[in-house]
């Protein structure tokens, strides 16, 4: 599935719906056809995601130049090494943040962060069989990215010029430490990644730095989202689902959202009348969460923990194993 989203004189965005096999079933990727062609994400490394692409490239007789990750996570970045790989020069650019996760498979991340990450979300309280179960499932998706090795850094600050079009980088962490925008300001465009979606809140996961700390997403993304609020935009290149245009409506939506949430986190303590792990409390939030994808839910509720922690309202003690939250 392929669109023409924006289109001035010669120069055209164009949207390719690439398949997932897992919700939403699609992650955009987008090709800016400008006197830089330049590739926003790439979607996994599927043959029929990346045919679709060719097949634009080759009716148009285009080369990819640059190719930009948006951030670190596999629907968006999967198949970066096989368009490296077909068009050699193009450069690959990514934040420093989650570069490193572009130069190998899933399945080595896993392997080098397996007992940091299992000490601490045991340490939340989740039970080891479902680490082990989680780490097993993630381990299949080795299938679907084709890593690149050649990483250029952004920070943010930086003006990527394509033409008509000059994307400044704006460094948003929050869905992942080094999620970025990409924004337009003559013309309104912002491609935001996952940073703003038009259907449904973004999960920001606990992730793992290089440096081997733990990144609390829900902290950092709230703030990203106030500071992109009041760009003046026109159109909106989300990482899932289609364009739209009112980004402030939309990140009014998503804080009243996180704002709800915590609510309802601190209401889970106020029942229960007892402190509880992340785990438990995640189980109450969302009791259709399967085993296997545990750490998507946990993530969410240790982000609406430290939210609450934040104002005042939670405490945790971390002498306990697993660590407990209790009421103030």
């Amino acid at each position: 599935m392929s669109e023409i989203v924006w289109q001035k004189d010669n120069v055209r965005i164009v949207r390719f719906g690439t398949r997932t096999p897992w919700p939403p079933s699609h992650a955009n990727a987008y090709l800016i056809d400008d006197e830089v062609v330049t590739l926003v994400d790439t979607g996994l490394c599927l043959d029929e995601s990346i045919q679709m692409i060719e097949d634009y490239l080759n009716s148009r007789k285009l080369r990819i130049h640059r190719i930009v990750i948006t951030h670190g996570h596999i629907d968006h970045y999967g198949a970066v090494g096989a368009f490296r790989e077909r068009y050699p020069s193009a450069v690959v650019l990514c934040h420093k943040a989650d570069a490193d996760k572009l130069t190998r498979k899933v399945s080595e991340g896993i392997e080098e962060a397996s007992e940091t990450m299992r000490e601490f979300f045991t340490s939340q309280g989740v039970p080891e069989t479902a680490v082990h179960m989680s780490g097993e499932m993630l381990r299949i998706l080795d299938g679907v990215v084709c890593p690149v090795y050649d990483i250029e850094f952004l920070k943010g600050g930086e003006v990527l010029e394509s033409g008509a079009i000059k994307l400044k980088v704006v460094h948003v962490p929050g869905h992942s430490p080094g999620q970025v925008v990409l924004y337009d300001e003559k013309h309104g465009i912002l491609f935001s990644g996952d940073h703003v979606l038009s259907k449904k809140p973004p999960t920001p996961l606990i992730e793992m730095t290089g440096e081997g700390k733990f990144f609390n997403n829900i902290i950092h993304y709230v703030d990203s989202l106030h500071y992109v609020r009041n760009f003046k935009v026109q159109l909106v290149l989300p990482g899932h689902w289609r364009t739209f245009e009112d980004l402030s409506t939309k990140v009014d939506a998503l804080l009243k959202y996180y704002e709800m949430k915590k609510w309802e986190t601190k209401n889970v303590l106020e029942k229960a009348g007892r402190p509880m792990n992340a785990y438990e409390i995640a189980r109450a939030l969302f009791p259709e969460m399967p085993e296997g994808v545990f750490f998507i839910g946990v993530s969410e509720a240790i982000g609406y923990l430290s939210l609450l922690e934040k104002d005042g309202e939670v405490v945790a003690d971390k002498t306990s194993h697993p660590v407990l939250y209790h009421l103030v």
